[in-house]
């Protein structure tokens, strides 16, 4: 299986949700679970387009999103990914 992670946040970022989806990719890893996360980017809307290309392009089975982080901001783009 392949899992494809979106988080606004990942450490080395400082927010709770960057570390839990760190945990999460890995524990799911040692499983034997394909992960990939998705992370850095700017979330506002018009960037949405291109975060869907980023979740196609890792041909995933699954697309788990992280909600709320720091690093998504105010942005209203991560309610658009899904």
């Amino acid at each position: 299986m392949k899992l494809a992670m979106v988080s606004g946040s990942y450490p080395p970022d400082i927010c709770g949700a960057a570390d839990y989806t760190q945990r999460l990719a890995e524990a799911l890893e040692v499983r034997g679970v394909s992960v990939e996360v998705i992370t850095g980017t700017d979330w506002g809307v018009k960037n949405v387009p291109g975060v869907q290309r980023r979740i196609r392009a890792v041909g995933a089975d699954l697309t788990h999103i992280q909600y709320p982080t720091v690093g998504y901001g105010r942005k209203l783009g991560p309610h658009l990914v899904g």
